[in-house]
């Protein structure tokens, strides 16, 4: 059977994939979106449509954890550097390196995940051709895939590649994401305390502590996401980007220039058999266009807020994003303490090693934790237990100290009182439609003298009309609804590997993990008899079977409970305290008037 396997970076290339999908409609046309994901609804039957996210559904599980080691392996490789080549890359003191440690990972992440999928398609396709634009990395990595595979490659011409879309970080669609920050922003002033400042980014994964911190004043709390919405609105600000950007053109090449010659590529960029140096020079090319210049605007704003109002701590929901690392960075320069706040579930990039996304390695001062179980996790991939405190999750105190009326909720829904309300997690881990689908179709077919509902939740970023497209009427996709009172009035939590799922068992509910067959989590963020786990069809059956049965409910509540202790701590709506008592404890260290910044 014939096939194409097209490596998609943008618009004109996808637009070639339909064209080949139309002059060949016997042969199945793979579309591996690579930042990119077209906005067509309807498809030729014969496209098969992935964006980065959904190259593991097509990859086993130990491909997976070779192609995240291999990740974490090169990163580490990469930033083996000396000091000096370290200061040859900074910024006033900022060094690049250690801020865009969290895009070389995923970079590398990405480029490998894009490699193995496209050549495992090729060489499982029969007559196979790999198809990606003539310039640019993508292109590269397709002439890559196709050596190693064997097939055909055909390479497609659209003339000088558009080097990078420089405003894919800085642009008003994801201005527009922060609709209600701004509205907030723009009014809303500093909350003063008596001297002592806080400085907090939190990104609304942190519940409601921001409020909380505002209420007391013994210390004043600095918003950093106003902060930030308020420089994105002024257009004071963005003409001092754009003018950073041209000014400091020359600096951004040279770095290219000391990347090409004096990092990563000494060693060996070589993935099961296939150089990848040349497809990844390109891709940090992208990184002098889009990414540095964003540094340079960040760190200039953010010395001289650290220098206005000389804080005494800084709080952050992680500390790897690039804007989070340079404001721990910066505050790390004046003497000032940082904290991280964790705001989901820790997951390793491997089974060993020292990388938890977004906690490990640390580079602030302190991580406050959901549990003493997430604090073994730190410890055993290198942080000191001296620096990890266990306090809970001030987003679950919402579980404790609301009110909630699941027979209102339900009605204002139109879901009956007596209907069994199963509720898919499509947040984080997404499932697709037609795993739903399936899951549906089994539920429905083993309990038929059940009366259920199925709620698919989706993400704020996604489209339920689309959802709901796709699943028919099958299921009731919401989205702007409150997870909370959602989670209350439900009777089963179905999902993959996340926070929600854990949510949902704060609410006492049982909740079913579907991972496919050989998929099974590695992470083991879920190791207990207290999540019901399946990877088929009879497990998945029998797990649904058992989160209904009332007359073993009371047990699997109890093993709930005890699950939810273990993983996020005392739930005593207090998390929110012990954070601010954390942050009170850390600051009482800092005196404002010995802050003293150290040479730029």
């Amino acid at each position: 059977m014939q096939s194409f396997v097209v490596l998609v970076p943008n618009k004109a290339v996808f637009q070639q994939a339909l064209s080949i999908a139309g002059k060949n409609p016997k042969a199945v046309v793979h579309c591996l979106c690579y930042e990119f994901m077209p906005k067509e609804k309807c498809l030729p039957k014969n496209v098969v449509l992935s964006q980065e996210r959904d190259f593991p559904d097509i990859l086993s599980l130990q491909e997976i954890r070779n192609v995240y080691s291999e990740a974490v392996a090169f990163s580490r490789i990469w930033f083996k550097h000396d000091a000096a080549f370290e200061k040859g890359i900074s910024y006033r003191g900022i060094s690049f390196g250690v801020v865009s440690e969290h895009q070389f990972f995923y970079a590398f992440k990405g480029i490998l995940l894009l490699l193995k999928t496209a050549v495992k398609l090729a060489l499982g396709e029969g007559e196979a051709t790999i198809v990606g634009p003539k310039a640019g990395f993508v292109g590269e990595c397709a002439r890559i895939a196709a050596e190693k595979s064997g097939a055909e490659l055909k390479l497609l011409d659209f003339g000088a590649e558009k080097a990078v879309d420089r405003w894919q970080n800085f642009n008003l669609r994801k201005l527009l994401e922060f609709e209600k920050k701004a509205r907030r922003a723009v009014g809303k002033g500093f909350s003063s305390g008596r001297g002592r400042t806080v400085f907090f980014r939190g990104r609304d994964y942190l519940g409601s502590l921001l409020e909380e911190m505002e209420k007391d004043t013994s210390f004043g709390t600095f918003s950093l996401d106003d902060f930030l919405v308020r420089e994105l609105l002024n257009p004071f600000a963005f003409l001092r980007f754009l003018k950073t950007r041209s000014k400091k053109r020359a600096f951004f090449r040279g770095l290219y220039g000391k990347y090409k010659l004096n990092r990563g590529f000494r060693e060996s960029l070589v993935f099961e058999g296939m150089d990848f140096s040349s497809a990844f020079i390109l891709r940090v090319l992208r990184f002098t266009e889009r990414d540095w210049p964003e540094f340079v605007f960040l760190v200039d704003i953010l010395l001289k807020e650290f220098e206005k109002r000389k804080p005494a701590l800084i709080v952050v929901w992680e500390d790897v994003v690039p804007f989070e690392r340079i404001s721990v960075l910066v505050a790390r320069q004046f003497g000032i303490k940082s904290l991280v706040l964790q705001h989901g579930l820790l997951k390793p990039l491997t089974p060993k090693g020292d990388w938890i996304i977004g906690y490990a390695p640390l580079t602030a001062n302190k991580i406050a934790v959901w549990s003493d179980l997430a604090k073994s996790h730190l410890v055993s991939h290198g942080v000191s237990g001296a620096r990890v405190v266990a306090t809970g999750s001030p987003k679950f105190d919402a579980t404790h100290n609301r009110s909630f009326n699941p027979e209102k909720f339900r009605k204002s829904q139109g879901i009956g009182l007596q209907e069994k309300l199963v509720v898919f997690a499509a947040e984080g881990l997404m499932f697709d439609t037609d795993t739903i689908g399936n899951l549906i179709d089994w539920v429905e077919v083993a309990f038929p003298d059940v009366k259920a509902r199925f709620v698919v939740k989706v993400r704020k970023i996604e489209d339920p009309k689309r959802w709901q497209a796709r699943l028919g009427g099958k299921a009731m996709v919401l989205r702007d609804v409150d997870l909370y009172e959602l989670l209350n009035a439900c009777d089963v939590v179905v999902g993959k590997v996340s926070s929600v799922g854990l949510e949902g068992m704060v609410f006492g509910k049982p909740f079913v993990v579907f991972e496919e067959e050989g998929r099974k989590d590695f992470r083991g963020s879920y190791d207990s008899d207290a999540v019901l786990r399946a990877s088929n069809k009879s497990e998945f059956v029998k797990a649904f079977a058992l989160a209904l049965d009332d007359r073993q409910r009371p047990a699997l509540e109890e093993k709930i409970a005890a699950f939810v202790e273990r993983i996020a701590f005392r739930q005593d709506g207090k998390a929110t305290a012990r954070v601010i008592s954390l942050i009170k404890e850390m600051m009482g260290r800092v005196v404002c008037s010995d802050l003293k910044r150290g040479g730029k």
